[in-house]
Order: C-alpha cells, then structure tokens, then sequence
C-alpha cells in the first residue's frame, strides 16, 4: 500500500472513530434522557393521580357532611328553601361547582349556584335517581345538560328514614383540567363521545399518556379517554439534533476527506503527520479537544498551508462541539425564562440532599410558593407583563435568600426553595419574609383587594426516613391549604 495511502487511512479512521464514539455516547446520554423521563412520568402519574382522588375525597367529603347533618335532615324535611340555600352556598368553592337538595321525591329544593330556581323534578334523572334508591354514587353524570363528576347520597332521618337526597359535584372544564394538572408538569385530558376536556391546547408535543385510572360507580357514563399527558422533552429533542449532524458531519467527512488527503499529502507530508499524531491521541483519550487544538496551533502558524486548514476546521469543530455541550448542560439545569434552576436540577439536589444528611445527619427545610391568581395578570395585561411578574419574583427570591439556598423555578408561577441545614422555623421566617416582598412589588392592590400577584407558600421540614415524592406531597398540599384559606399566607405541611 502506498505512503499517502496509508497516512490517509490513518488520518481518517481515527477521526471517523472519535465522532463515532461521540455519536455512541450521544445514544447512550439520549437512552438515558428516556429512562429518566419515563421515571418522571410515573412520578407526574402519581401527582395527578393524587389531585384526582383528593377532589374526589373533597366532594365525598362534603355531601358526608351536609347529608349527615341534623339541621340539613331538618330543613329537608320542612322543605326550609332559604336555609338549604344558605348553608350549601357556605360549601361552593373552585372545585365544588354546585349543591343540590331535593326532597324524598326527586323535588329541587335548592341549588346552590341558582338560588331562584327550584321545584322541578329530577327523579328520573342520574344521580338523582340512584341516591332517592338508598344508593352512595360517585362518578361522570349529566345533569341540566353539563357533564360534571358527581358524588350523591340520600339524607337519613334518624339514620332510616329516606328523606331526600344531595348532591355534590364539580363540572368538567378546560380550567379544571388544568387545576388537576398545575404543578405536576404533565397534563390532563377527559373525553366523551361529544366532549373533550384539556388542560393543553396544543397537542403536538404529547409524546404519550397514562390512563388517570378514576375509580367510579357502574352507573357512571364511561369517558372514551382519561389520560395523563406526557409532553416532549426539549433536551432530549436537542441531544437528537445534534446527534443528527454529528451523524452527517461523520459521512460528508468519510466522502470528502480521503480525496483530500490524498492530494495534498504528497507535497505536505510532514505536516499532516502532526496532524495525524494529534488525532490518534484524541482517540485513545490521552489528550483533550483543548490540547488537541494547542498542538495544532505550529500548524495554524502556516496560513498558506493545507493542513493548517484541515487543523483550524477541526479546531473550529471542536469548540464548536464543546460550546454545544456546554449549552446543552446550562439548558438541563437552567430555566431559560428567569435564569433560576430548573426543575430536573432540583429533583436532583432533592435526591442528593437526602442523600447527604441520611449519611451525616442534619436537616433542611422545602418551601414551595405560587403567585396568587397569576392567570389574571396574564389575562389582563398580557404574558410580557406576566413574564416581567416571573423575573421580578425570581430576582426577589434570590436576593433575599441565602447564598446557599437553592432557588428553582418548580413550573408555570411555581417556585421552589431548599434550605439547606434550616429548621422549621427559619423557612417560615424566610416565608413570610418573600411573601411581603413579593406583595410590595408586584399587583396584589390592584384588584379590588383581591390576592392577585402575591404568594401562597407551602413550607416543610424534612423528616428521617422521608422519601422525596413524599416530602414533595407534604409541602404540595400545605400549599393546597394556603390556596384553599385565602392565598398570600404560608401554610406549614403536617408531619406524616
């Protein structure tokens, strides 16, 4: 085999070997990606799953208290109109979209999202009907022409006698949905034979779903779908496209770059030798893309020469490579939106912080804060402005906490904050300290003194023993808590 033959086989094969391990570790970093990304799902799963069974639980929970009630048993049987009305309005809230009383007949006596209308006759209508039965029923009913996800039960006069029935529920909406879904980084979608419920518009980036699994009576109207949402992951998609032109950087490379080899080899031998030493060592992982770009530089030195072409072009390639890597890594763990850490680099300092103090011992503490009514910002002044809100927020939350607190954009106006070796205490103090600076700075007066730009906070301790998704769903409910009393207040998580 001739000379230039040989160098031009030896200057190829290792190049082409080195961007084929990167391409194999590309692979390998994308399978990866898609292990790590079916665990959050599951993860994403369990928390809709758990806001799915608390609502349930919440309106379970509510038609137990008023039908077991003796006052209610009472106004029932008098056919009290104004005192059914009152007291179910007491019980209307976001997810309890109506009460309704009737008599032992199927008679409206009250409803609570309609005070003037009453008297008409729902005994042959679900779950109306399966309650005045003596039957506790849960699930998807239609009643007056809305879908809605009903639980009904009779009222009892001294735990026998039929008296008449309630029934509480929450109408399927686009809102609900999104409800059901705030928070878990996934969504949720409900469809019927002639309706569909989503908390996403667009489903262009679902790349697969899990069933909700509700837990319904026979009786109920059975949805064609009820799913978990799973959208594409903008990480894994950018490893992708890199993977792809380092694929087609490889073949143009395999086509075009013997042809040159062989040409020039004959007039610069020497300095290709140089350039073929830097490379094998490059592949046998004894120098890296920077000291590979050093040795190259007595061969930049000679701008008319061919090699210092082929060398600047791979030096070139190789920052280029290494400013995407760096790009790629500043892109999983930070959100692009407010510079905070992202959710998957705080999953990950959550791990190993567990991790750290099961080992040594210690504690730290988890404060999860939502911007109050942040949807209305967005309705009325636009998301520009609703984006400004988000910034603002971050840039308050960082300068008031410590500098090795972790502050973390958790998703939509979801923060999160982990406080490391801080007791209960302080994270409350630390609460109460942002939420009055955020309520100075954004729009929590100009709403007719409704809690619009200020922040609801959950907060937490970590107990020994605790698993992450459980500290997780502590300081998500304590949150829930502070929604649910009024907003702009710090809720603290009860201990398992």
């Amino acid at each position: 085999m001739r000379l230039t033959a040989r160098i031009t086989i030896t200057a190829v094969i290792p190049l082409v070997l080195i961007l084929t391990l990167v391409v194999v570790q590309l692979n390998r970093s994308i399978s990866y990606e898609r292990e790590a990304a079916a665990r959050e799902d599951q993860l994403k799963l369990a928390l809709v799953r758990n806001n799915v069974t608390t609502l349930l639980n919440q309106l379970q929970s509510t038609a137990a208290i008023l039908a077991g009630s003796a006052e209610t048993a009472r106004a029932v049987l008098a056919s009290d109109v104004n005192f059914l009305q009152q007291w179910s309005e007491l019980f209307h809230t976001p997810f309890v979209s109506r009460v309704l009383f009737t008599d032992s007949r199927g008679i409206v006596l009250a409803r609570s999202d309609d005070q003037f209308r009453f008297s008409d006759n729902l005994s042959r209508q679900e779950p109306v009907s399966l309650a005045l039965e003596g039957k506790q029923i849960r699930g998807f009913f239609v009643l007056d022409n809305t879908i809605s996800l009903s639980v009904a039960q009779p009222i009892l006069l001294y735990d026998e006698l039929l008296i008449g029935t309630i029934v509480v529920e929450v109408r399927l909406s686009d809102d609900l949905m999104y409800r059901l879904a705030r928070g878990t980084g996934a969504g949720v979608l409900i469809e019927f034979s002639d309706a569909l419920f989503s908390s996403h518009a667009e489903t262009n980036r679902v790349r697969g779903h899990s069933d909700i699994a509700f837990r319904y009576d026979p009786e109920s109207l059975i949805p064609l779908r009820a799913s978990v949402l799973f959208f594409e992951d903008e990480y894994v998609q950018r490893l992708r496209d890199l993977q792809f032109r380092f694929i087609s950087f490889i073949v143009l490379l395999a086509l075009g770059l013997p042809a040159v080899l062989v040409f020039i080899l004959r007039a610069y031998l020497r300095p290709y030798a140089r350039l073929i030493e830097g490379l094998v060592k490059l592949s046998g992982g004894r120098e890296t893309f920077a000291e590979v770009r050093a040795s190259f530089e007595p061969l930049l030195a000679q701008p008319g020469h061919q090699a210092a072409l082929i060398a600047d072009a791979v030096s070139r390639f190789t920052r280029s490579m290494e400013e995407s890597i760096d790009m790629l890594e500043k892109l999983s763990t930070t959100d692009q939106l407010t510079g905070l850490r992202n959710r998957r680099s705080i999953e990950t300092t959550l791990r190993d912080e567990i991790d750290r103090v099961t080992r040594y011992g210690g504690t730290f503490s988890l404060l999860l804060a939502d911007i109050d009514n942040f949807k209305l910002v967005n309705d009325a002044l636009g998301h520009p402005e609703g984006d400004r809100i988000l910034q603002t927020v971050a840039d308050i939350m960082t300068t008031n906490s410590r500098a090795t607190d972790v502050v973390a954009r958790w998703g939509g106006e979801e923060f999160i904050i982990h406080c490391s070796g801080t007791i209960l205490e302080g994270a409350v103090e630390l609460s109460d300290k942002l939420r009055r600076a955020v309520g100075d700075a954004t729009y929590s007066d100009q709403w007719r003194g409704a809690p619009v730009g200020t922040l609801s906070i959950g907060v937490a301790e970590y107990e020994p023993g605790e698993t992450a998704e459980a500290l997780l769903s502590r300081v998500d409910t304590a949150l829930y808590r502070a929604k649910q009393s009024g907003r702009d207040r710090v809720e603290i998580a009860r201990s398992n």
